[in-house]
């Protein structure tokens, strides 16, 4: 597998990040990089912008229990306007 330096890692994230991200096929002819390529680094980025720290975390945790108890009340109260299945709010 090819490695790329970090400049041109940083050219393409660059390319593929808003405002205006470049067409992914675009960005593959004019760097010669595989498309497959581009699409496994731009989810690693997207993955490491969605990591939380551990009390923010515990926070969403919280926040989606907190849903949850409120959906659960409000079908319990009027079963006829919340009839659909419960959603999951993981």
């Amino acid at each position: 597998m090819r490695r790329y330096n970090e400049a041109v890692k940083a050219d393409v994230k660059k390319r593929m990040s808003p405002p205006g991200p470049q067409d992914m096929a675009r960005s593959s002819q004019q760097l010669g990089i595989h498309g497959a390529t581009l699409y496994s680094q731009r989810k690693a980025w997207r993955l490491q912008r969605e990591v939380m720290p551990a009390a923010e975390k515990d926070v969403a945790i919280e926040i989606c229990r907190h849903r949850a108890r409120v959906w659960a009340q409000a079908q319990w109260r009027c079963p006829r306007c919340w009839s659909d299945a419960t959603r999951c709010w993981r």
